[in-house]
């Protein structure tokens, strides 16, 4: 299993650069080749992480088995007035200046139905990623990226079964967005988790391994493992 930080998240580098889901496709084949994974694998993506994992879909059909997108971010309708004047040049970088590092904590919030998972050291964590040289301006350019307009309508060339896994209680990526997807991809099944937000690998960890293991490892190996 490959964890990949995404350029300009995680522990990579914050340097200027195409941070477009296409792009970032792109650079998750380039993972593989480096890793020497040349077969098909199963993509994983997490909100808007999903846009990522789609692109890959639509790029990258030959590479890809099976494909989980959870809580997903993919359409323009999800876009936050901030994220679309992110595209005027000059005034996306004043607003994202003044706002981003913003309200922090209460933002933190919206990701869960239990507000117990709103740590002092998870919003302490966040401020220091936020804080890291570079990582205002890649946010920027990952919202200028988001054109998910341009591509709506090749979702439903997506040909990969897929799994979408989804928070009944979602504030952020709202389940009628999840149910949306499902009625557009090809071979899908929609999996709903019941007192659960955005980001289930916290908030209902048990349900999401059920899910994930259930859809993706074959039936023998599942019965062999202790």
């Amino acid at each position: 299993m490959l964890a990949v930080d995404l350029p300009g998240f995680g522990a990579s580098d914050r340097r200027a650069g195409d941070y477009s889901p296409e792009a970032l496709a792109d650079t998750l084949v380039q993972v593989l080749d480096a890793r020497g994974v040349t077969g098909r694998v199963h993509v994983v993506g997490h909100s808007w992480g999903c846009s990522v994992a789609l692109a890959f879909a639509r790029r990258h059909a030959a590479r890809l088995d099976k494909l989980v997108l959870i809580s997903g971010f993919v359409y323009e309708d999800q876009l936050l007035p901030l994220m679309r004047w992110s595209r005027v040049g000059g005034l996306g970088e004043v607003l994202y200046g003044l706002f981003y590092r913003e309200a922090i904590g209460e933002r933190m919030y919206l990701n869960f139905l239990d507000p117990r998972h709103v740590t002092a050291e998870v919003v302490d964590e966040v401020r220091r990623q936020l804080a890291r040289e570079g990582a205002v301006a890649v946010a920027l350019a990952a919202a200028r990226g988001m054109r998910f307009g341009e591509h709506e309508l090749e979702y439903r060339k997506v040909d990969a079964e897929t799994l979408l896994l989804w928070g009944r209680d979602d504030r952020v990526a709202r389940l009628g967005f999840g149910e949306r997807l499902a009625g557009e991809l090809p071979r899908v099944r929609l999996v709903v988790l019941p007192r659960c937000g955005h980001i289930p690998m916290w908030e209902c960890r048990g349900e999401t391994l059920g899910a994930l293991r259930s859809f993706l490892v074959p039936p023998q190996k599942a019965e062999a493992t202790p």
